[in-house]
């Protein structure tokens, strides 16, 4: 498995892959405590792309929010990977979670065809060509199995009687070969998408806990900046809330960049002194730190 180097102040965003950043925490998500598992109510892509924009900033706050009492740097330093992996376990999810086949279609189809041959393996039984107990077997029409099974009980008893109905039946051979193998096709699909209903819980389940990992680790960044710029007031457009894009869909997300038209640019690091020193309150800034974003 490749090991992914945590981005730091003056990284590169995006020198690697989303694949690579999933698969580089996937036992840090295996391993996420149920408790810890939120339900996903952002759009995905709005909150990755929110952080996106956002991240070239933090970065450069990295070291005074690493003094904050009980910030987690180590995450914090993940961002970027928790992004992409969160990204990546949503294509999966979105992937996962679209039909192999059009399986009610197909079931249509199958009944359809099971009502042909059953009609005229009834006429056979009627004329005494074919046992009564050859349908035996069959199950119904309602059920995607249950047609299956049935298209391919009648192909068999229509198959062992061919010789007997001497072209007495409506059927033909090509009708014959097609029911069969719509039946195998109805299984297949219906096995597919039985495995996959399993599959897309595992799938969302890890959606869930990257999607978790990644709230969590953003909201204890923004928490941090809203201390640290308390007196510039200026927190939100560091480092913008993911619930913002509820009240502006449309949002240029480009505006959260640094260098953007008409936002000031962020330093390579933020004054020392608004770090907090133990025991400051909030409620008190510090007069002699000169602020590069003004009062």
């Amino acid at each position: 498995m490749n090991q992914i180097a945590p981005a730091r102040r003056g990284a590169v965003i995006g020198e690697f892959s989303e694949v690579e950043a999933y698969e580089s925490i996937a036992a840090e998500l295996k391993a996420l405590p149920a408790e810890a598992v939120q339900a996903i109510n952002l759009d995905v892509s709005t909150a990755v792309a929110i952080a996106f924009g956002a991240l070239p900033a933090l970065i450069t706050f990295r070291d005074q929010l690493e003094t904050l009492p009980d910030f987690d740097a180590v995450r914090f330093d993940k961002l970027e990977i928790y992004a992409l992996a969160l990204s990546h376990a949503h294509s999966l999810y979105q992937s996962a979670s679209q039909p192999p086949d059009d399986l009610r279609a197909l079931q249509e189809e199958g009944s359809a065809q099971r009502e042909l041959l059953y009609k005229d393996v009834t006429a056979a039984i009627a004329r005494g060509v074919i046992p009564a107990d050859a349908i035996d077997d069959l199950r119904g029409a309602n059920g995607y199995k249950n047609t299956a099974n049935d298209l391919r009980v009648l192909v068999a008893v229509l198959r062992n009687h061919w010789a007997s109905l001497d072209g007495r039946g409506f059927t033909t051979e090509e009708e014959l070969n097609y029911a069969g193998k719509l039946a195998s096709h109805i299984l297949r699909v219906f096995g597919v998408r039985e495995h996959g209903a399993t599959g897309l819980a595992e799938v969302n389940d890890m959606r869930q806990r990257a999607y978790s990992l990644f709230v969590k680790t953003y909201d204890e960044a923004r928490q941090g900046i809203t201390y640290l710029r308390r007196r510039a007031g200026d927190a939100d457009r560091i480092a913008p809330s993911l619930f913002s894009a509820r009240a502006a869909k449309k949002k240029d997300f480009s505006e959260l960049t640094p260098n953007a038209p008409g936002v000031s640019p962020i330093p390579n690091a933020a004054p020392s002194g608004l770090i907090p020193p133990p025991g400051a309150t909030t409620s008190t800034p510090r007069a002699d730190v000169t602020d590069p974003y003004g009062p």
